[in-house]
């Protein structure tokens, strides 16, 4: 998946024009998504959905307005992306998880480290696929390749 981005809306001298010229140029050379970088308006949005010619990815953060599903759907957006959402909310949580540490002392850490085994990503290796990895190394990998798992404190795989 190609994804051509072009910040022509936000550099100096630039202009939505600009933008969506190399956008459309962007999908003619082959890109899949057309990434136009800075639109500060729903009008701007909905010209670049009405001009590029192919399907528009959409930075929702921001400058840029937001939207519901239903209105980006209307709109013409096929893909979205929220990184200034997801960026606040681990600051948050790591300040907060700081404050308490602070404010209480190591506790706080073994009280968050409970809390988080409960949580669906509560695990993060098997989360990031090391259970997975563990098993194709056992099916593929020599017998002897797995030696390197005796008498390790690395990754453990998750119990059944």
């Amino acid at each position: 998946m190609l994804i051509a981005r072009t910040d022509a809306r936000g550099a100096h001298g630039g202009s939505l024009d600009e933008a969506i010229r190399r956008a459309n140029a962007y999908l003619e050379a082959g890109a899949d998504l057309a990434f136009v970088e800075g639109p500060t308006s729903v009008d701007e949005v909905r010209r670049i959905c009405k001009e590029v010619h192919g399907p528009v990815f959409y930075n929702q953060t921001g400058v840029s307005p937001r939207f519901s599903l239903e209105e980006m759907n209307e709109l013409g957006i096929a893909v979205t992306i929220l990184p200034g959402a997801t960026f606040r909310a681990t600051i948050q949580a790591v300040y907060d998880l700081a404050r308490e540490l602070r404010e209480r002392g190591l506790v706080a850490e073994s009280e968050f480290n409970e809390r988080f085994k409960a949580h669906p990503l509560g695990n993060v290796h098997a989360f990031a696929g090391f259970d997975q990895v563990r098993e194709w190394e056992e099916a593929y990998l020599p017998a002897e390749e797995m030696d390197k798992y005796t008498n390790s404190v690395g990754h453990q795989p998750a119990k059944r």
